[in-house]
């Protein structure tokens, strides 16, 4: 979607958008687009693998979008300064309705739900992250699955275990996000990996 002003022109993807995913690690590269089930594999010598996993085809509905609109109320509140926050506490719940069907009605949405909606890579291990809204704002799940690439397998699971960070990176000890702490300000967070082989 294209949104035209008298004074520039801004570009906004839908909120859950799928999008092309590409992550690397030692000798590979994997590819998907986030709205498919598969993901490809390539090495550095030409070889390639693929990855497909049962489709959910999952509608965006009532909740996904009530989760998003929750998120964006929160991020607007963790954003806003001590004032304008203690405005919208004191404010009567009409008013938070029209806001929250503001943000609804300025905001697209796919029809359906990404079936990957995060991916990273590290020396030997690929990183896959399905959808849920109610835990990240982009819909990141909680539970990454562990792949090792060459040769392929699965390893294990993450659980990210605070709700609304983000995930920036990925190693083979650790994970790194960031979240917006209750001051508005960006924080960078380290998880244990956990994962063996990685």
């Amino acid at each position: 979607m294209i949104v035209r002003s008298d004074r520039f022109l801004q570009h906004a993807e839908p909120a859950y958008a799928s999008r092309p995913l590409l992550a690397m690690g030692e000798g590979w590269y994997a590819v998907a687009n986030g709205g498919d089930s598969v993901v490809t594999v390539h090495s550095a010598l030409g070889d390639s693998s693929v990855i497909t996993f049962p489709r959910s085809r999952r509608p965006i509905g009532a909740g996904e979008r009530a989760a998003y609109v929750r998120w964006h109320y929160d991020l607007l509140y963790l954003r806003a300064s001590q004032p304008q926050r203690e405005m919208m506490e004191s404010a009567p719940r009409e008013m938070i309705e029209r806001t929250n069907n503001a943000i609804l009605e300025r905001t697209d949405f796919p029809l359906f739900a990404p079936e990957i909606a995060g991916m990273f890579g590290t020396d030997r291990c690929l990183f896959l992250a399905g959808f849920d809204p109610e835990w990240e704002y982009r819909g990141e799940a909680s539970t990454w699955l562990v792949m090792r690439v060459n040769p392929l397998s699965v390893l294990g699971r993450i659980a990210i275990p605070e709700s609304g960070v983000r995930v920036r990176a990925v190693s083979g000890r650790a994970v790194f996000g960031t979240r917006v702490t209750e001051d508005g300000v960006s924080e960078l967070l380290r998880f244990p990996q956990g994962v063996e082989g990685c």
